[in-house]
Formats: structure tokens, C-alpha cells, sequence
């Protein structure tokens, strides 16, 4: 079975609800909008895959909009649509620092973290993003070599959100426990740069 079949096989024995797959005269729109091509990998997941709604976490960006979504439901940021989503954090100058050109946010994992891919390389490294975080360096973390090697990950049964982050505890805080009303330590915890050997 190849590489894309497996993953295909274990998205429908999950339960998961994938949309259809991306055609390939929408995968060349959201292409020309983008204004540069996506990695083949990754357009090839989209168009033998599915368009998002499958995957870690809370599962792939469908790649232009959000009608007939499996998943159903309002537009929410897992299913917000890839090339709208991109389009946004590139204009948007509220981060402090430009967002990284050629840095696709594609699956969503809770709150404002997200597994980018780096379409400037055909690889497709990947890179973990939090959203809450003061400065570039710290916002992103270099994970996989190339999509492959996240996805196998993945097909292998790892948990893709645990492994972006690592314990900080220069980061630890201090609360107050509200069910027990005991003093508690809050775990501190920062991206993980986990890129396996190339």
C-alpha cells in the first residue's frame, strides 16, 4: 500500500469524517492566491487525501473554504481555510514581527498553536507554532525535516501535540488550586525542536 493509501486507510478506520478529496483545478487556484506552489507532499495529501478535516489534533485546514465541511458546524479555526488563514497572518502586523513568508499554517492543534509547513522547500519541513508567544524565536520550532517524516510519525500512532512541547521549568507558575483551594505549581512548557536525523 503506498505512502498515501495508508493514510487514507487510517483516517477511515479512525472514524474520521474527512471532506472530499481537493481537485486539482482548486488545488492550482489556491496555488495562484497563495502566489507560490505547495510542496508536492502536501498537495498531494490534499488531492489523494482529503481537503482538511482529518489528522492530529484537531485535523487539517481545508485548503479554500469551508462549505461541506465533515466536521460541520460554524467556521471555526479548524476549519478555517488554509489560503484565507495564510493570506491573514501575512497582512496582519499585530504579531510584532512579520509572519515568515512561505510558512503555511495547515493543521491546527488547540488554541493558537499550529504545525506549519515551509513551502520554500520542497521537503516541506515542518515547524510548530505558538501563537502565544512574545518574539519569533520563540513562536516557532523546527520538528520534522519534511512532512513525510511528520506524517509517518503520525501513522506510527504518536501523539503529534505532545511532542511539540518540552517542559520549562523557568516557566512554572504559581496558583491557587480552585477546587482544593491549595497552592499549586502551573507546568511551564516551550516549543520542542524535535527534528529527527536527516
Amino acid at each position: 500500500m503506498d505512502f498515501f493509501a495508508r493514510i487514507r486507510a487510517k483516517v477511515l478506520e479512525s472514524g474520521e469524517r474527512p471532506r472530499e478529496v481537493l481537485a486539482a483545478t482548486d488545488l492550482a487556484e489556491a496555488e495562484r492566491q497563495l502566489g507560490f506552489r505547495l510542496p508536492a507532499e502536501l498537495a498531494a495529501l490534499y488531492t489523494t487525501v482529503a481537503d482538511g478535516a482529518f489528522g492530529p489534533g484537531y485535523g487539517l485546514l481545508p485548503m479554500l473554504d469551508v462549505k461541506a465541511t465533515a466536521a460541520g458546524g460554524a467556521p471555526s479555526p479548524h476549519n478555517s481555510p488554509l489560503v484565507r488563514d495564510y493570506l491573514e497572518r501575512t497582512s496582519y502586523d499585530g504579531w510584532g514581527w512579520p509572519w515568515p513568508k512561505q510558512v503555511v499554517a495547515f493543521c491546527f492543534f488547540g488554541c493558537t498553536t499550529y504545525a506549519c509547513i515551509d513551502c520554500r522547500d520542497p521537503q516541506g519541513p515542518i515547524y510548530s507554532f505558538d501563537g502565544g508567544s512574545d518574539t519569533l524565536d520563540a513562536s516557532f520550532a523546527k520538528t520534522h525535516s519534511s512532512l513525510r517524516g511528520w506524517l509517518s510519525e503520525w501513522l506510527a500512532g504518536a501523539d503529534m501535540g505532545a511532542l511539540m512541547w518540552e517542559p520549562a521549568p523557568d516557566r512554572d507558575r504559581t496558583g491557587i488550586d480552585p477546587f482544593t483551594k491549595q497552592r499549586m505549581v502551573f507546568p511551564g512548557r516551550r516549543l520542542r525542536d524535535i527534528d529527527e536525523p536527516s
